[in-house]
């Protein structure tokens, strides 16, 4: 998941702000994510993914 979306925000169809929201507030109950710490996998890869693709 972190990949594909570190492709979107890349090619600009979404910002890091955006996937932010989205992990703090998604999951089963909004914040379950960052809660079990998947969220922060996430948006570590999504940064991992932006900077490699933008250089």
């Amino acid at each position: 998941l972190g990949r594909i979306l570190g492709k979107l925000v890349a090619v600009g169809e979404f910002s890091i702000d955006e996937i932010a929201r989205a992990i703090k507030g998604g999951g089963v109950e909004p914040g379950s994510l960052l809660e079990t710490a998947i969220g922060l996998d996430i948006l570590g890869t999504v940064l991992d993914v932006t900077r490699r693709e933008n250089g």
